[in-house]
Parts: C-alpha cells; structure tokens; sequence
C-alpha cells in the first residue's frame, strides 16, 4: 500500500509545483500551432486523479498486480518528471504550457535536445 501512496504525494507535488508555473507564464498564442492538443492534455490531468483512487482504493475490484508492477509505474512516473524538467530547464524561456512561436523564438539544440550530437541538415 506504500507504493500508491508515494506514487500519489508524487503526483500532486509535481502538480503543486508545475501549476503556478505555467500559469505564470501562459500566453495567448496569435495562431493554433498546438491544433488543440493542450486541450487533450488538461482532460487528461482531469480524469487521472479520478483513476488513481479508484485504482488505489479497490473500487471497481481493480487487482493491483504484483510489488514488481507498482515499482515499475513509480519508477517510470519519476522518470517522466524528470525528462518533462529537464525540458522545461533547456527550453528556459521558450518553456510555454502551449505549443508557439514567440516573437524572439530561436531553435533550441542543446539538453535534450541535441539529437546525441547528430547534426540535421536540410536536404535540397
């Protein structure tokens, strides 16, 4: 029972975190560049807290698997964190909740984003 309380406190903490910080810098984008995916993203944040309790808390006799299964998800949620960080602490400033073209956007190829050193060139 450890495990999905951990990976619950993680949760919420990455959206205590995460929250005030986009909401800070929210932009309203002249053009739909995400083509509504971000709406996708907010339906998604708001059905996931419904699924946790009803997974954690036995409703819907939902079987939790085995220990191996719960460390695997709290493993991966905790590197999905850590990648999503390690984005918005490259992109700085480009970091929006939003995909957009900002008036001073510039093409970012490092963290990342560096393709393991693998330089694109444009084809002619």
């Amino acid at each position: 029972m450890m495990i999905p309380i951990l990976a619950t406190v993680i949760r919420a903490l990455w959206l205590i975190i995460e929250y005030p910080y986009l909401r800070r810098y929210k932009i309203k984008p002249a053009k739909d560049w995400d083509k509504n995916s971000a709406k996708l993203w907010d339906i998604a944040n708001t059905i996931e807290p419904v699924g946790m309790i009803v997974g954690f808390t036995s409703l819907g006799r939902i079987e939790r698997g085995s220990g191996f299964i719960g460390l695997l998800g709290l493993a991966l949620l905790l590197a999905g964190i850590a990648v999503r960080w390690a984005a918005i602490w490259t992109l700085g400033k480009y970091f929006t909740g939003r995909v957009l073209i900002k008036e001073d956007h510039r093409l970012v190829r490092s963290g990342l984003y560096n393709m393991c050193g693998i330089r694109l060139t444009r084809v002619r």
